[in-house]
């Protein structure tokens, strides 16, 4: 096997993880910006153009705050939602006996 052939394998491989790690920048975020990085060290390491890793990179981090931003706008919503009366979280222990309800294998005990 000659260096170019290689080289060109290398490239291959690169260019692979450069594409998983977009993908999972969409998928699974935090997963996605660890794969990018190493992939970015991988490519700089072996001279590779490593383009699809720092847009992996970039997107992760994007897809991190989004996933921040939204989970923390969905809370204020619930806990204002709460708040104002539209959910009541004691009218669901007055229906209940004494030994609560399961949801998700969770057993709920009203006190």
């Amino acid at each position: 096997m000659s260096a170019k052939e290689s080289g060109s394998d290398v490239a291959t491989l690169v260019h692979g993880a450069g594409v998983v790690s977009i993908v999972l920048a969409f998928v699974a975020a935090p997963i996605g910006l660890v794969t990018s990085i190493a992939t970015y060290v991988w490519a700089s390491k072996t001279g590779v153009s490593n383009k699809l890793a720092i847009w992996g990179i970039v997107l992760s981090a994007i897809m991190i705050i989004v996933g921040v931003v939204v989970a923390i706008i969905v809370s204020m919503m619930l806990f204002n939602a709460i708040n104002a009366g539209a959910i009541d979280v004691g009218a669901l222990c007055q229906h209940r006996d004494q030994w609560g309800w399961l949801i998700d294998s969770l057993r709920y005990v009203c006190r």
